[in-house]
């Protein structure tokens, strides 16, 4: 999906006064990473207790609760993903009213200008039109 991966890691790179690390989470997209803090602060030994097939007590209701955050914005992608197509195709299939389009208004000008014979003007308009038309 997109090519987004999300994972919780242990920042380790600033250890706390309380000898603890700060938990976040990384969110990748398109080889770029870009971390959030989850308000979560774990010694070394506990964060391998979490990452541990056998993780216990309150230690497993951390590694729940951090698999499921590492999963939310996965799902809100694929939710957000689904309502922006549907707008989008909403959008598109969307009848436009053609009174309201200038050009409505240009062709409407230049086949009066060729009712009147005057094909100098309208050739100018239609050139015009043309460079617009292509924008």
């Amino acid at each position: 999906m997109l090519g987004v991966t999300t994972s919780v890691i242990q920042d380790k790179r600033i250890q706390k006064k309380d000898g603890t690390f700060s938990v976040k989470l990384r969110i990748t997209f398109n080889r770029e990473q870009k971390y959030y803090p989850v308000n979560v602060s774990l010694t070394e030994e506990d964060w391998d207790k979490t990452q541990s097939f056998k993780a216990r007590g309150e230690l497993k209701n951390t590694k729940v609760s951090l698999i499921r955050l590492s999963k939310k914005p996965l799902i809100l992608l694929k939710v957000l993903t689904h309502l922006v197509f549907r707008h989008l195709i909403k959008h598109l299939i969307k009848k436009t009213d053609r009174s309201k389009d200038v050009f409505y208004y240009l062709e409407n000008y230049m086949e009066q200008l060729k009712n009147e014979s005057r094909s100098g003007t309208e050739n100018s308009y239609k050139c015009a039109y043309n460079s617009f038309k292509i924008i």
